[in-house]
């Protein structure tokens, strides 16, 4: 299918309790939200609504739309998590097809774990106003991730159609008009740090709207503001600092880097030990089999340093893992387990009732930098890299990738990668136009180019002993890869596509690859160095 830019529109939007009195008869119930006439980009819509919904929706025309809803908001009394957590998406989706009048197929819903104390109000069978208490014992961050694994699968289906399509720019739209609490921050937060590793590569645009406040009845018009707009969204540095927990095979031996239970509050049984147990083996399995493991790590610290060469390389390995969906399967994966350590008690009285949620384990933080690595596989695919062991020597500029435009440390690494590339075609026709290179060798390792440009008498233990490192010295080949764009000379070979007597010998001729006997010293080096 031919690639053609577009651009690709996300719209989230967090939404906290819409009910004051909540009813399933239009008789008594009482909404939070009042009916407005909402005005955005000069569009207003005929009728009055009680969300931004369905003016976004206009307006905007996303290609996907999420609405994140806190487990807090229910009305029944269930002691099963699962079944609460379907509880409350049936009233958000009833909600939204019923008032806001669009269809819940245009839409996703995800119910979110949350903390804190509540009081919910409804009418029960009877006709009777009742209250009902919701109590919600957890760590805080259990919001964040899971809203990173719900945006990060979206994303990724994204950006897989984008991979068929074609994509220019992603906008991202973050509507925080209903959000309450701690939401509309924690979800800004996470989504800076997801789209970092989507903007490192691709044009994103990032727009934060809320409405002006709605106070009473009869307000007239209210304009949905953006309070931020971002575009391009560019990070200063991409950062791994979660991958900590997988560094050197921790994980394998410490399963709970994905589900960490509370030990010192609630002991975990044998049963859930073993649940958490097996779940680690799905990740390794289903997700990021043990022997890729470090190619993910090395991937990672590729991306951190900027790195083109691995970066295409690891990519390379990891196909296989990036066609698995994996945000999707990790999701799936986290939310299950999540599941199970969670305990759900009913206490009722005569004219009010309280529902204790008691999650007795918190989501790694690994699970937002997992979901990031995944999402950069996806970002270079949808714009065209697919990853190899063997790159032509021009494509390592990354102007494709357009760092041309990044301010910091991505600006001198632009700088720095595109003078090394121009210094290694340079020595190679050097080379080629002295006939100094062989006919017969059609692979070199840099090191010998570098030799034999400055005409010095080496004799051939010297060269060997330029070309190694020891396992002593990662630290200096570290420090050696991030200061020449990761082609360090001993860990890389050129490969001549034309004869080297071709004294006009073009960049598209010149290949680069890893040394097929340093790939593992240089994936151990770059998983130490992983922030």
């Amino acid at each position: 299918m031919k690639r053609i830019s577009v651009v690709k529109k996300f719209l989230i939007t967090v939404w906290g309790n819409p009910w004051i009195v909540y009813s399933s008869s239009d008789k008594h119930v009482k909404y939070r939200w009042e009916r407005v006439k909402y005005v955005y980009r000069d569009l207003m819509l005929e009728r009055e609504y009680r969300t931004t919904l369905p003016i976004l929706l206009e307006a905007l025309k996303p290609e996907e739309t999420l609405i994140v809803v806190p487990e807090t908001v229910t009305y029944e009394l269930i002691s099963d998590y699962k079944e609460l957590r379907n509880h409350t998406y049936k009233i958000y989706k009833e909600f939204v097809e019923k008032i806001c009048e669009i269809r819940s197929n245009r839409v996703n819903i995800a119910v979110l774990p949350s903390s804190g104390r509540y009081v919910n109000r409804y009418i029960d069978e009877n006709g009777v106003e009742r209250s009902l208490r919701v109590e919600v014992y957890g760590s805080p961050l259990n919001y964040m991730y899971a809203f990173a694994l719900n945006v990060g699968s979206v994303l990724e289906e994204l950006l897989i159609e984008s991979s068929r399509t074609g994509i220019s720019t992603l906008e991202v739209y973050l509507d925080i008009s209903h959000g309450v609490n701690f939401m509309p921050v924690s979800a800004r937060a996470v989504l800076q740090s997801l789209l970092s590793a989507i903007g490192t590569f691709m044009d994103v645009k990032l727009a934060v709207l809320n409405s002006e406040p709605v106070i009473g009845e009869s307000v007239g018009e209210v304009s949905i503001l953006e309070i931020e707009d971002r575009e391009p969204l560019i990070p200063e540095q991409l950062s791994f600092t979660g991958l900590k927990d997988l560094k050197l095979n921790q994980a394998t031996s410490t399963p709970e880097f994905l589900l960490r239970p509370f030990k010192e509050a609630i002991k975990t049984t044998d049963e859930e030990r073993e649940i958490i147990e097996k779940t680690s083996e799905v990740f390794f399995t289903k997700i990021v089999p043990k022997d890729k493991l470090s190619d993910l790590l090395a991937f990672a610290a590729a991306l951190q340093y900027l790195l083109p060469l691995w970066i295409f390389y690891f990519k390379f390995q990891l196909s296989e893992v990036e066609a698995g969906r994996p945000i999707l399967t990790l999701k799936n994966c986290l939310e299950n387990l999540f599941e199970k350590f969670t305990k759900v008690e009913v206490k009722e009285k005569s004219n009010s009732s309280t529902l204790q949620i008691m999650h007795k384990a918190s989501i790694g933080e690994s699970a937002l930098d997992i979901v990031k690595v995944f999402l950069a596989l996806h970002t270079l695919t949808a714009i065209g890299y697919e990853g190899a062991e063997e790159v032509v020597l021009g494509e390592l500029k990354l102007e494709k990738l357009k760092h041309k435009k990044m301010p910091g440390i991505f600006k001198h690494y632009t700088h720095r990668i595109g003078y090394d590339v121009g210094d290694i075609v340079s020595k190679i026709v050097t080379l080629c136009k002295r006939g100094v290179l062989p006919c017969e060798k059609k692979i070199y390792v840099l090191k010998e180019i570098i030799l034999k440009t400055t005409r010095e008498e080496k004799q051939e233990k010297d060269l060997d002993k330029a070309c190694e490192y020891t396992e002593r010295e990662p630290k200096k080949l570290a420090r050696h890869l991030a200061a020449h764009s990761g082609l360090e000379h001993c860990t890389v070979e050129i490969v001549l596509e034309t004869s080297p007597k071709n004294e006009n010998i073009a960049e598209k001729e010149v290949k680069v690859r890893p040394r097929s006997d340093k790939i593992e010293f240089v994936k151990k080096t770059l998983e130490t160095e992983l922030l």
